[in-house]
């Protein structure tokens, strides 16, 4: 326990056990979890196991960052071992057609801009060759639709029980 007292000369003290929490990891998965369906979340962790790349765009950039380092903190015990960026400035979503796997957070003033971002040109051919696009303004998802892609994701059974369950926990938990 790490202990440190409240007032200068007083007997109240805070502990706090150790290791403390990693405060900002579990408020972007609560917050991930709270706008995105579960089921969904555990696609997403799918094509990001099988090396695809996953753009999240939202309105606030502290949201965006958070959300996307939780996405890749998800994979553990595996690592993203591709390009991670947490933010990328919204002049640079040429960067979605890039030849490797990534995951990328960007951040714009409002809803209307993560709507022309989501139905960009750039982005909808990148969907087509293995995107996925996460839009924390919306709260929806438009996966891949690269055939190989969604063959593969299709698949594969989901504990959907489960994680239903688990979401409305999380959504409890992050609304209190």
């Amino acid at each position: 326990n790490f202990s440190l007292p409240l007032f200068e000369h007083g007997s109240t003290t805070v502990a706090v056990p150790l290791p403390l929490p990693n405060i900002n990891r579990h408020w972007g998965v609560s917050a991930l979890f709270s706008r995105i369906h579960a089921v969904d979340m555990l696609l997403i962790l799918k094509t990001l196991i099988i090396e695809r790349s996953v753009l999240i765009i939202g309105d606030s950039s502290h949201l965006v960052t958070s959300c996307t380092c939780a996405l890749r903190e998800l994979l553990t015990p595996y690592e993203w071992a591709s390009t991670f960026m947490p933010l990328l400035p919204s002049h640079m979503l040429d960067f979605v057609n890039s030849p490797v796997p990534f995951i990328i957070g960007i951040a714009v003033e409002n809803t209307k801009s993560c709507q022309a971002i989501e139905n960009d040109e750039r982005v909808l051919e990148a969907i087509s060759t293995g995107l996925t696009c996460i839009n924390l303004s919306t709260n929806s998802v438009k996966f891949t639709t690269e055939t190989g892609v969604v063959d593969i994701l299709k698949g594969c059974p989901t504990p959907k029980r489960t994680l239903v369950h688990a979401q409305h926990k999380l959504q409890k938990m992050h609304s209190s």
